[in-house]
């Protein structure tokens, strides 16, 4: 305790408890709130001791440096928060008995070691609005119970190693789910249709699964900020509807084995021209040209479009993008001159053109500011140029 950020009261043993630093007590003088987040704290998790607290509500340990584990954690019927995140070391199983904290809120136990499955009790926890498990080592396939949890706002399953597929009724029933993130799984099957008619969905990152299949045409999401579909296997077209949606910024849907074109309302529609990041790279049938409505996207920053089938000309809005900063058209095969203006765009940083049929000169005044710059050259002339052959 001697090296605690803040140790107020705690080496004091004639201290009463409810004077500590970081405890909250009832008015009988019960322990309800243990609130000590990044105070230096090394150790073993006293876990029997605190899961019997018969009146503990709330328990935060996030981010010190902890051992032990939460086997008793079903003991303390009365606890609403358990945030456990970030302590490096805890490790065990998430216990079945955890489906006995039925006035729980939130969970928070990312960034540990814990190992094992996912108890299928969880879905007893219907009241719980947030359930992170990201970074750890779960295995086994998510718990379809996880449907009874409709509360649920907050879902944060990413980087362990579970398997199987995603429930279809996971869409069906958390109505209210802004967030929901399962990447870095090893998750197969289709993209669940449901997943589309979460109206009130933020985040949905799928990537690096081995999902397979289509991607569903059906999106109705009015609040849509990022979708990661990323380094999956999936086929099929780009759909429309996703160009459709009036918040999105971020799109990455590169690594895949998609076949079409990029669809031609892409930033059309005035209330859909949000879209900051798009990046359909190395899904080698993407064909077709880069569609002119993409400039109405005046905040694009990130597009990639390399190693596809892609062809045309590059595109002269790209020189009066004002946001732009990554353009990667590599490995396609773009054709012709390459527009006067591009080396006035003002924000371009990262540029790739090698592996296409384009020339021209591009003004020396872009090297100033770039900090990759990869074409053939010639037939390209700029006098930064990295002719990419060590790429």
């Amino acid at each position: 305790m001697e090296d605690w950020t803040d140790n107020n009261g705690w080496l004091e043993a004639k201290n009463n408890e409810c004077n500590w630093f970081g405890i909250r007590c009832s008015a009988e003088e019960m322990v309800v709130e243990i609130i000590l987040p990044m105070n230096n704290m090394t150790g073993t998790l006293p876990g029997r001791e605190l899961f019997r607290l018969s009146q503990l509500e709330r328990l935060e340990l996030w981010i010190n440096d902890l051992h032990g584990d939460i086997t008793e954690v079903g003991e303390c019927g009365t606890l609403q928060k358990l945030w456990l995140s970030d302590t490096l070391h805890l490790s065990g199983t998430i216990p079945t008995s955890i489906g006995r904290l039925i006035n729980m809120d939130s969970i928070y136990l990312q960034n540990n070691e814990f190992e094992g499955r996912i108890p299928s009790e969880i879905g007893r926890l219907n009241r719980m609005t947030s359930f992170s498990v990201h970074s750890n080592s779960l295995v086994g396939s998510i718990p379809p119970e996880f449907e009874e949890c409709t509360q649920l706002q907050r879902l944060y399953l990413d980087n362990n190693t579970l398997d199987g597929t995603l429930p279809e009724r996971l869409g069906r029933n958390l109505r209210l789910l802004t967030d929901f993130r399962v990447n870095h799984n090893q998750l197969e099957g289709s993209i669940p249709v449901s997943l589309g008619t979460l109206t009130d969905l933020e985040v949905l990152y799928l990537d690096n699964n081995d999902l397979t299949g289509t991607i569903p045409d059906i999106w109705i999401w009015s609040g849509l900020l990022q979708f990661d579909a990323w380094n999956n296997d999936l086929t099929g077209t780009i759909p429309s509807a996703l160009f459709t949606l009036p918040q999105l910024r971020s799109l990455r849907l590169n690594n895949n084995f998609l076949a079409s074109g990029i669809p031609d309302n892409i930033c059309s529609d005035a209330i859909s021209r949000t879209l900051v990041n798009l990046d359909l790279s190395n899904n080698t049938f993407i064909t077709g040209m880069i569609p002119e409505s993409l400039e109405n996207c005046a905040g694009l920053r990130t597009l990639k479009l390399s190693n596809n089938k892609m062809k045309g000309p590059i595109p002269t809005w790209v020189g009066d993008s004002p946001n732009l900063t990554t353009l990667y058209l590599d490995g396609n095969n773009f054709s012709g001159e390459i527009p006067s203006n591009f080396g006035l765009a003002p924000q371009l940083t990262f540029v790739r053109l090698q592996g296409n049929s384009i020339s021209g000169r591009i003004d020396n005044l872009l090297c100033n500011r770039v900090e990759e710059f990869q074409a053939n050259c010639p037939p390209v002339n700029i006098s930064c140029c990295d002719n990419g052959l060590d790429t």
